[in-house]
């Protein structure tokens, strides 16, 4: 396996730069790109038998064999796609978060509306849930900005390769506020339980995090209608709780052979939704 990043923010560190830039063509069985405007790497520098996209909004989406992805935004979902938020599960934490028992009273909410929040509701939340008392944690770094592409890359491959689970700083949370996308499960599978922002035609990832009883999805998706959910959980601590046990075991409703059978499939040209047995029960 080869992992190559395209970073056009440039690189901080020559060393990350020479071991995964995109530079000269790479050659595969199977190749998965993820990232919104790949088409001109995709045509210059990747030959592959099989090519998976993982974004959902990706401009090589039309040319590739495969996209694995929830649909947002009231697209429509071509046939290539499979829309069901366990097929894009990337990170496992190593350490599960411990059980809170706060009944209710200031809470410990997190904030991860991550690049789909182009409606800028973090800081719109964040004054909201302060305001009511409790404390707040985002993804942000000390300074309150957002790392570089570099900076994440140097964190996640140099300094912690053996666990790069991106959300150990929700561990103490009581809940944590998202979009729904591939944040939910993972922060899910930490532990903690999520209040899900509704957005349209992302039912497939909804259904999986609601039957697992991990998370509650918002009436609507207006800030007003979103506030009010998370006001409910944080009202509700026997729910809260029932939902943390949820997450606890949600480990067990993930089939781990999804990626090997996906890679076995693209490799003999017979992936397709229909052929997938991602979950076990469901």
């Amino acid at each position: 396996m080869e992992l190559k990043i395209v970073n056009r923010e440039g690189w901080a560190n020559p060393e990350l730069e020479r071991e995964f830039a995109l530079q000269d063509p790479v050659r595969a069985d199977v190749a998965f790109i993820d990232g919104l405007e790949l088409r001109e790497e995709l045509n210059l520098k990747v030959r592959a038998g099989s090519v998976a996209s993982l974004s959902y909004m990706s401009d090589v989406n039309d040319v590739v064999d495969l996209v694995v992805a929830p649909a947002l935004n009231g697209m429509d979902v071509p046939g290539h796609f499979l829309t069901d938020l366990a097929a894009i599960l990337c990170n496992r934490p190593k350490a599960v978060a411990g059980p809170r028992d706060r009944k209710s009273g200031a809470l410990t909410i997190g904030i991860s509306m991550g690049g789909a929040d182009v409606e800028g509701l973090t800081p719109v939340l964040e004054r909201a849930l302060s305001q009511a008392g409790h404390q707040i944690l985002t993804m942000a770094n000390d300074a309150g900005r957002h790392p570089t592409l570099s900076h994440f890359l140097e964190h996640k491959l140099y300094d912690h390769p053996a666990d790069p689970f991106p959300y150990y700083v929700f561990s103490e949370c009581d809940l944590v506020v998202c979009q729904g996308g591939l944040s939910a499960i993972e922060i899910a599978l930490l532990g903690i339980p999520t209040v899900i922002r509704s957005r349209s035609d992302f039912t497939p990832a909804y259904r999986f995090l609601e039957l697992s009883g991990c998370s509650r999805r918002s009436a609507g998706s207006s800030t007003a209608e979103l506030e009010s959910t998370i006001n409910f959980v944080c009202e509700n601590g026997s729910q809260r709780a029932q939902m943390a046990r949820a997450c606890r075991g949600l480990e067990a409703e993930i089939d781990e052979s999804f990626w090997e059978v996906l890679i076995y499939q693209l490799i003999k040209k017979e992936a397709h939704h229909e052929a997938m047995p991602f979950l076990r029960g469901h």
